[in-house]
């Protein structure tokens, strides 16, 4: 039992080793070469604990057997522990939560850790579970992480400033200024050079990138950059948020594509580049897809928004 411990207490804390950013701009490489054209989240997750040799150096000078590690990071062979590494309230959903309010100075994070730590059992068949007696304080956690996500993921300059990067290294992708193909990231971690694609290398990328760009059909994109450098965040034009049940998407769907048929329209009329404009249509689920169901298959069976919290 103490080997199991041990193994999920690794998985947890390698839970984000890809970090959900670099993921993204993997995500949205072009290419067919293998290794895959692009990684997911957790399969770039997955690949760094198969391939990174420090690592590796450190996962066997513990008796950490990877193969392990890698079932219970993705949930493969899940055991009974697995809802503290990937659950509703898992580890890493506590910690964040309460880091976030910390540093933002939101109360949203005002979650009794210790109490919910400390009601944690085991039920009939092995399964971690909550006593009673914790169940509103889980209900607080629950409801807390959805107003720290209105507030802080996705508020909206934030959410402004992440669409712009994303256009831009969409574009960046696109031209060849940035390769993010499943061999070039393969090869970062056989290299352990991942770690450097972080925000100063973006950075720089970015910079230099915008000095080369001289062509008027280059004015949108140079827009994009400096809005990212000078942090000048578009402008918000029109929002519209409701709380819906899950088979009510087809509406929401509808509107957004709507909204997108008249970006067209509305650029030629405001004299702003159809380059420019965003149209963010994200879900905010309640609860996640079941910590018992493996990656492959949130991967493989196209669970949209699940996705985005599989892991």
């Amino acid at each position: 039992m103490e080997h199991v411990i041990e193994e999920h207490y690794s998985a947890t804390l390698l839970k984000n080793v890809a970090g959900q950013e670099v993921a993204d701009a993997i995500g949205n490489s072009p290419g067919d070469d293998p290794p895959p054209p692009s990684f997911s989240h957790e399969t770039l997750g997955r690949r760094i604990i198969e391939y990174d040799s420090e690592l590796n150096e450190v996962l066997r000078k513990h008796g950490i057997p990877q193969e392990e590690l890698k079932a219970a990071f993705s949930r493969e062979q899940p055991e009974k522990l697995i809802s503290l590494v990937s659950s509703d309230l898992d580890c890493d959903r506590i910690d964040y939560l309460m880091r976030t309010a910390r540093h933002s100075g939101l109360p949203y994070g005002g979650v009794d850790a210790e109490y919910i730590i400390g009601q944690i059992c085991v039920d009939s068949q092995g399964h971690i579970c909550l006593t009673q007696k914790a169940l509103r304080a889980a209900d607080h956690l629950l409801i807390s992480r959805y107003f720290d996500y209105t507030q802080v993921a996705f508020h909206k300059t934030v959410v402004a400033f992440e669409e712009v990067l994303k256009g831009v290294i969409q574009e960046l992708l696109k031209r060849g200024n940035l390769d993010c193909s499943g061999t070039a990231i393969h090869k970062k971690i056989l290299n352990n050079e991942l770690a450097t694609f972080d925000d100063h290398f973006m950075m720089g990328r970015l910079r230099h990138v915008l000095s080369n760009l001289n062509a008027p059909e280059d004015d949108p994109l140079k827009m994009k950059i400096n809005s990212v450098l000078n942090r000048r965040p578009p402008k918000l034009v029109a929002a519209c948020e409701r709380i819906r049940s899950r088979d009510q998407r087809r509406d929401h769907c509808n509107l957004v594509r709507q909204v997108k048929e008249k970006i067209g329209h509305w650029a030629d009329q405001s004299d702003v580049p159809e380059m420019l404009w965003h149209v963010w249509d994200r879900h905010l689920p309640m609860t996640k897809i079941g910590s018992l169901v493996p990656v492959s298959v949130i991967e493989e069976d196209g669970f949209e928004e699940e996705a985005a919290q599989g892991v």
